[in-house]
């Protein structure tokens, strides 16, 4: 998901791997999620993005 200003530049590379990676924030806010992880879940990341992640 490109543009999300929220995402720490150190973090940003993560996205680029070839596994399905969320990438979220202390409280587990999702962050950012990459390509991958759209097409394995096919889920959107605009669904997912600022929602928590169950526990």
């Amino acid at each position: 998901m490109k543009g999300k200003s929220r995402l720490p530049f150190e973090l940003a590379g993560y996205l680029k791997l070839g596994d399905a990676v969320i990438i979220t924030d202390q409280d587990h806010g999702i962050l950012d999620i990459n390509e991958y992880y759209e097409r394995t879940t096919g889920i959107q990341g605009t669904v997912l993005l600022g929602s928590k992640l169950d526990s």
